[in-house]
C-alpha cells in the first residue's frame, strides 16, 4: 500500500513592519519583509520537491502577490 504526504506550510504575507519583526533591527522591515518572501517560497519549492500533495495557507489572505507561485 502507497502512503500518501500531505505537506502544508503556514505563511505570513510579507508586509514590511508585520513580519520577521525581530530582525529588524539589523535588517531594516523592508529587509525582513524580503527575508519572509524568499523563505515562503524556499519553503514551499522543499516541500513540493518532497510531496506533490503540498499546500500553502497564507495569512492574513491568498490575496499578497508573494502567494502567487
Amino acid at each position: 500500500m502507497k502512503k500518501t504526504c500531505l505537506i502544508q506550510v503556514f505563511a505570513k504575507a510579507p508586509v514590511a513592519g508585520t513580519c520577521k519583526t525581530r530582525l529588524a533591527p539589523s535588517t531594516g522591515y523592508r529587509g525582513a519583509a524580503r527575508i519572509q518572501h524568499e523563505l515562503i517560497h524556499l519553503s514551499v519549492d522543499k516541500a513540493a520537491a518532497f510531496s506533490p500533495n503540498t499546500e500553502l495557507w497564507c495569512a492574513p489572505s491568498c490575496s499578497h502577490p508573494a502567494f502567487a507561485l
